[in-house]
């Protein structure tokens, strides 16, 4: 099972958020574009960093 292993961040540029996952075989760099958020996990347009990152941890479960 993986593991959200650090707090998700936005990225200096507000493209997309930047997370790790963990599991018994290795370590995995993710990343989830606001475009993706925007079209699948109803983020508005324009939102600020704290607005993604509530997108992100309410659609975590299907990310």
């Amino acid at each position: 099972m993986d593991v959200l292993d650090f707090a998700p961040s936005v990225s200096a540029d507000g493209s997309r958020i930047d997370f790790r996952l963990s599991e018994r075989i290795g370590i995995a760099e993710c990343a989830i574009t606001r475009e993706a958020l925007e079209v699948h996990f109803w983020l508005v347009p324009g939102a600020d960093g704290n607005r993604m990152l509530k997108a992100f941890e309410n659609g975590r479960k299907r990310i």
